[in-house]
């Protein structure tokens, strides 16, 4: 940058800049509580990279978990459902290949009540259910709604790398996995997570489940 840049911000806006990712450590150093959000970010896609920025300059990772689950869902009265990993609880995860503080590590997808969406869209595509359908190249107006409904129940989501439909099964056990169940459990290392009709009905190792259930590894 050169001269004149510098004296277009302030020194007050140049300190606000570098102090604001002590703000999380020193609130909750105060006494009070936090809840971290997107809540007012122009580019909501650094959010966690700002959260991980706040740890290395403090932030102890267990309070900017604790700011990430349980104490939003203190905070708008729904943590009877949400916040902890436990039987009873919704489940709705965060699936992350390593520490989610760590910006390098991958998050895979997330479970939103028991369905799995995950976050590489190219492993999701659209099928048609009907053969041999020829494809129109040409350009063509919208169909009517009910034709459109019509299509839309012609059309199954499919995973191309596993071939098999979008999953989304009633039961689902996930073996050896690490949870951050974000309650007195604390952080369990090769754990295994049963969601029925997405809730959590069971954490721990070794859960035994009928041959039927579908088991992911």
């Amino acid at each position: 940058p050169s001269e004149s840049d510098w004296e277009a911000v302030s020194l007050d806006g140049l300190r606000a800049w570098d102090w604001a990712p002590d703000n999380p450590r020193t609130i909750l150093e105060a006494g009070n509580k936090m809840a971290l959000t997107t809540h007012g970010l122009s580019k909501r896609d650094r959010f966690r990279a700002n959260v991980s920025l706040a740890v290395r300059r403090g932030l102890k990772k267990e309070n900017a978990l604790a700011a990430l689950t349980t104490v939003p869902a203190k905070f708008c009265g729904v943590e009877k459902e949400l916040g902890t990993i436990e039987p009873g609880k919704l489940a709705s995860l965060l699936v992350v290949d390593g520490d989610y503080f760590d910006e390098k590590a991958k998050i895979e997808g997330v479970w939103v009540e028991g369905h799995w969406y995950p976050s590489d869209k190219s492993r999701l595509a659209w099928k048609s259910k009907k053969k041999n359908e020829k494809k129109d190249k040409k350009k063509k107006a919208s169909p009517p709604k009910k034709e459109a409904e019509k299509l839309r129940d012609t059309l199954t989501a499919r995973s191309p790398r596993m071939n098999q439909t979008v999953f989304r099964p009633s039961t689902v056990l996930v073996r050896n996995v690490t949870l951050w169940t974000c309650g007195s459990a604390g952080t369990l290392r090769n754990a295994d997570l049963l969601v029925d009709r997405g809730r959590v009905r069971a954490v721990g190792r070794d859960l035994k489940v009928p041959d039927e259930v579908k088991q992911v590894h």
